[in-house]
C-alpha cells in the first residue's frame, strides 16, 4: 500500500501507556512492564485507548513493545495467541470509538528495541552484548511476523531503537518484507523507526545521526514512511526535531519519501536515588502542560512533521493539547 500523510499536517499518536494503565490501578511490576495488562487487565487497557482516541489521537500502538517472543515464553505464556490478544483489545477501542464518532483510527504495532527484552535500561545506551545480525533479525521476526500479517494492523512502529546496527538488522528485515509482498502481488505494509537519541545529538550508542540517516537514505525502501525519536527528555525534543529537518534537507531520498515522527516523554526526568519521576528544572518553567506546548509549537513549525504524540508519563492532557494545536493549523 501507499501510505499518505494529510497534507500540511500531522498525524497524531497516543501517548504513554504505562503511565495511564498506573492511574487506572494496573500493576505493571512485572518484567512485560505496560504488556502485562494484555493478560490480566485487558478492560482498562481498552479504557486507556479510548482515553487517547476520546482526546484526538488517530493512531493507537499495541501494547506489544515489551511481548518478545522469548520473554512470553519465560512466562509461560503462548506469545501468537498474546500477541493476537493485544491487537484485539486495540481494534476493540478503535471500532467502539468509530461507532461513537464516525472517526476511523488506524492501530500501530509496537516493536521495542532488543534492549527492552534485556530489561536493563539497553535502549537508553545501546549497549547490547554481542549479538550479531543474523541473531538480531531472528529475535525481532516472530512479533513483527504476526504483527506484520495482521489484517488489523495498519503500520509497524519499531520504537526507541538505540543501535546502529540493529538500525541496520531492521532496514534488511523490512526489505525482506517488502520483496516478498511484491512478489506475492500483495500489499506491504508501511512502518516507521523512531530512534533513542541521547542530549547530545547522536544515537544513543554514541553513532552520529548524520551517520544513520545516510545509511538510511542509501537504504531506502518505499515501505519505511517516518524517521525519527521518540522517549526522549522535552528539551532534548526541541533541538532533535531541528536537527532531523535539517538532515532530511541534506538527504534526497529521505527528504522526498518521508516524514519526521517524534513523541517525547513529559518534561519529567527520572531521579535513579529518590526512584521518582521530578520536574526537569532547565526547562524555565513548573508548568508540564506549558513545557509541552512550547516543545509542541516547535514540533508543529516544522513542515516535515508526520508523526507526533507523547511518550512515557505523558497523558490524554498531553494528546489533547496536541490535537487543539494541530487543528488551529487548518
Amino acid at each position: 500500500m501507499t501510505f499518505k500523510f494529510p497534507k500540511n499536517k500531522p498525524l497524531l499518536l497516543d501517548g504513554a501507556t504505562g503511565t495511564e494503565l498506573e492511574k487506572h490501578g494496573v500493576s505493571l511490576n512485572d518484567k512485560l512492564w505496560s504488556g502485562i495488562a494484555v493478560i490480566s487487565e485487558p478492560k482498562k487497557l481498552e479504557e486507556v485507548y479510548l482515553d487517547y482516541l476520546n482526546c484526538g489521537s488517530e493512531l493507537i500502538e499495541t501494547a506489544t513493545y515489551q511481548l518478545t517472543k522469548k520473554g512470553l515464553i519465560k512466562h509461560d505464556l503462548d506469545p501468537h495467541s498474546t500477541y493476537q490478544k493485544a491487537i484485539d483489545i486495540a481494534d476493540s477501542a478503535r471500532q467502539k470509538h468509530f461507532e461513537k464518532t464516525g472517526k476511523k483510527a488506524m492501530i500501530v504495532g509496537s516493536i521495542g528495541p532488543f534492549g527492552a527484552y534485556l530489561a536493563d535500561g539497553a535502549e537508553f545506551t545501546g549497549h547490547y552484548p554481542e549479538i550479531s545480525n543474523e541473531e538480531m533479525k531472528a529475535f525481532h521476526s516472530d512479533r513483527l511476523d504476526y504483527l506484520y500479517n495482521s489484517p488489523l494492523v495498519d503500520l509497524i512502529g519499531f520504537e526507541t531503537i538505540p543501535s546502529f546496527e540493529e538500525v541496520k538488522s531492521i532496514l534488511e528485515m523490512m526489505k525482506t518484507k517488502l520483496d516478498e509482498a511484491k512478489k506475492a502481488g500483495k500489499p506491504y505494509k508501511p512502518y516507521y523507526l523512531a530512534l533513542s537519541c541521547s542530549p547530545e545529538m547522536v544515537l544513543a550508542d554514541g553513532s552520529l545521526l548524520h551517520k544513520v540517516l545516510e545509511y538510511i537514505n542509501g537504504h531506502l525502501e518505499e515501505n519505511l514512511v517516518a524517521v525519527g525519536a521518540n522517549c526522549c527528555g522535552l528539551r532534548t525534543s526541541k533541538v532533535l526535531i531541528e536537527k532531523f529537518d535539517l538532515e532530511f534537507g541534506n538527504f534526497h531520498n529521505l527528504d522526498r519519501q518521508c516524514r519526521i515522527v517524534i513523541y517525547p516523554n513529559s518534561g519529567e526526568i527520572y531521579d535513579g536515588i529518590t526512584k521518582e519521576w521530578i520536574m526537569d528544572d532547565k526547562l524555565g518553567t513548573t508548568d508540564l502542560q506549558q513545557a509541552f506546548r512550547e516543545a509542541a509549537e516547535v514540533f508543529l513549525s516544522k513542515k516535515r512533521l508526520g508523526l507526533v504524540g507523547g511518550c512515557c508519563r505523558t497523558g490524554p492532557a498531553q494528546i489533547k493539547l496536541l490535537r487543539e494545536m494541530i487543528d488551529e493549523k487548518k
